[in-house]
């Protein structure tokens, strides 16, 4: 077996042996290259690789372009997790995978996702969280259900609104009538009928004219005189 005797005990070697970014051991073995960071984060023992992300180290060294946990975002060492100020998971892998998870990755991820996510995650949740998640997504369309039903009105509260207001509609309606034949029938001068109004306007401008005139024929003489003098 890779990186272990024939009594099944892994290999350390301070010499020959790669650092695990994972458990930061120097065993012999396979290791992990990413493609994207190509630094010592990358590089992950097969062991580790397996239970803490749920990955084979053969298939992924077969994979030129296999990116690292740790560039997905996805690192689970203790250094990444209290760099975020979280606790180190520790022995969270037997827990795991006695409640039916792939890794502790599979772990974390699947019990911290957002709502919008959690339909697409089915088929990687272990039976029991699968269920539970489930009923919680019914309960939620349900309920959304309801609050829409709550905001739309049916057809009979429609109905029945309307006419209700249909009284007040068309009292508002022959009182915009009213007014409009009040202001049709009113002039600007007092509440003459409209006709009256007409002659009595005319009637003002003759006087006024009448008034200005003398006035007029007056400084227009007086110029006459000024001019001819």
């Amino acid at each position: 077996m890779d990186g272990y005797d024939a009594d099944g005990n892994r290999v350390y070697d301070k010499v020959r042996g790669q650092t695990c970014h994972q458990c930061r051991q120097k065993t012999m073995g396979k290791r992990t290259a990413c493609s994207s960071c190509a630094s010592l984060q990358g590089v992950f023992c097969g062991d580790c690789l397996f239970m803490r992300y749920g990955e084979n180290i053969e298939e992924v060294n077969d994979n030129p372009e296999w990116v690292c946990p740790h560039c997905r975002d996805l690192c689970n060492c203790s250094f990444h997790r209290s760099r975020r100020g979280w606790a180190p998971t520790g022995t969270l892998y037997r827990r795991a995978v006695a409640q039916g998870y792939a890794s502790v990755a599979h772990y974390l991820v699947l019990n911290n996702l957002e709502d919008a996510a959690k339909e697409e995650a089915l088929p990687l949740m272990p039976a029991e969280l699968a269920t539970a998640t489930r009923a919680e997504l019914k309960a939620m369309a349900e309920g959304q259900g309801k609050e829409a039903a709550l905001l739309v009105p049916s057809s009979a509260e429609q109905s029945a609104s309307e006419c209700e207001g249909a009284p007040a509609k068309r009292e508002q309606g022959a009182e915009m009538v009213a007014k409009r034949t009040a202001r049709r029938d009113q002039g600007s001068i007092g509440v003459l009928p409209r006709g009256k109004v007409h002659k009595a306007q005319v009637a003002e401008v003759g006087k006024k004219r009448q008034r200005e005139a003398p006035q007029s024929e007056t400084v227009i003489r007086n110029r006459g005189l000024h001019d001819t003098a």
